[in-house]
């Protein structure tokens, strides 16, 4: 098995790899908590080292989590949507741009999405009182960087979906942008929407200066 996983990181694609560091953290986390688990014990905080935050004191003592929290999910259900959705769409962005622009709307829009999720919970009055506690973690401002990314570089693409046939990829991301608009204001993950609109907003504006 190990073998195989090697040889998916030489061969498999900047697609495969970020997939494989992905699910390789999430594993490495959950393995590292068992015995603690087990044990009825309190565990390394491990997860507060790697997910990000809007308190900007706390940024400032561990100004890495902007990189590793866009690595990072503790839920199997987060982990394996974002994973999907970046396979799917990460494939076909690969297949016509190159694995290293894959990488580079991964990295910057997962940043561009931590920007505006860091700005909107220290200047919105909404969310008044809310950065010191906020916390961010998962994939999912990068994967709207690279599915936006790739809608707006190729917006009458079609693909396959299950129940729904053959969809052109500008309305995939135009849905998804859209339910996004609308769970900000649900208030549970208002700053994990705020970290997708962002991403989206990075892809949407580099696919427009690449074309």
């Amino acid at each position: 098995m190990l073998d195989e996983l090697k040889n998916q990181w030489r061969s498999g694609g900047m697609v495969i790899r970020l997939i494989l560091l992905n699910a390789g953290l999430f594993v490495a986390l959950h393995l590292i908590n068992l015995p603690f688990w087990a044990m009825r014990e309190q565990g390394p905080d491990i997860l507060g080292w790697l997910w990000s935050t809007s308190n900007l004191h706390a940024l400032l003592l561990r100004p890495w989590t902007v990189i590793t929290y866009m690595f990072t999910h503790w839920g199997f259900g987060h982990l394996f949507f974002n994973m999907l959705m970046l396979w799917f769409m990460g494939r076909i962005f690969e297949d016509l741009l190159g694995g290293k622009r894959v990488l580079g709307n991964y990295l910057i829009g997962g940043l561009a999405g931590f920007r505006f999720y860091l700005t909107s919970y220290n200047l919105l009055p909404v969310f008044d009182g809310q950065a010191a506690t906020s916390t961010i973690l998962g994939a999912s401002a990068s994967v709207m960087a690279v599915l936006v990314g790739i809608a707006t570089y190729r917006p009458d693409y079609e693909v396959r979906l299950l129940l729904f046939g053959t969809v052109k990829l500008k309305w995939i991301a135009l849905v998804l942008v859209l339910i996004d608009l609308v769970s900000v204001q649900e208030g549970a993950n208002s700053g994990g929407h705020l970290a997708h609109l962002g991403g989206a907003l990075y892809g949407y504006l580099a696919s427009v200066q690449l074309r």
